[in-house]
C-alpha cells in the first residue's frame, strides 16, 4: 500500500522542518523532481533553506536547495529541495494545476491555520 499523506507532530526544534526534507532527498524521492516545503512566512522559508544548506555541507550538487519567497522570484523546480511560502506555491498552482516537477509537498506550520494554508491543503487533496 502506498501512503500519500503523512501527518507529523513533534516538539519545536525536533527537526521536522530541516531533517525530514533531507531524509526524503537522501531516500531518492527528490531525484527527478523537487521536494517542496512550504512556510507561512518569507523569513522562515529563507532561514530554513540556509539551515538545510549548512547542515548538508555540500552533500548535494550545487543549487540543489533553493528558496522562493515570492512567485515573481520563482523560475522552475530545478532543485532537489525547494523552500517557498505557501502563497508562492498557491500562485504556482494557478499556472500549473498538476504541480508538475514536484515529487513531495510538505506543508509546514499547518496548525497556524491561514487562508493560504487551508486553501493549499484543499487543492493538494484534490490532486490525490
Amino acid at each position: 500500500m502506498y501512503v500519500q499523506i503523512t501527518v507529523l507532530i513533534g516538539e519545536t526544534g525536533s527537526g521536522k522542518s530541516t531533517q525530514i526534507v533531507q531524509f526524503l532527498a537522501d531516500s531518492g524521492i527528490g531525484a527527478d523532481e523537487s521536494i517542496v516545503c512550504t512556510q507561512p512566512r518569507k523569513i522562515a522559508a529563507k532561514s530554513l533553506a540556509e539551515r538545510v544548506q549548512e547542515e548538508c555541507g555540500g552533500c548535494y550538487e550545487d543549487n540543489s536547495i533553493k528558496c522562493y519567497s515570492t512567485f515573481s522570484s520563482w523560475n522552475k523546480f530545478d532543485s532537489r529541495i525547494t523552500f517557498m511560502t505557501d502563497h508562492c506555491l498557491l500562485q504556482h498552482y494557478m499556472s500549473d494545476k498538476n504541480l508538475s516537477g514536484i515529487s513531495c509537498i510538505i506543508v509546514d506550520e499547518a496548525h497556524e491555520r491561514s487562508i493560504n494554508t487551508d486553501l493549499l491543503l484543499a487543492l493538494i487533496k484534490n490532486l490525490l
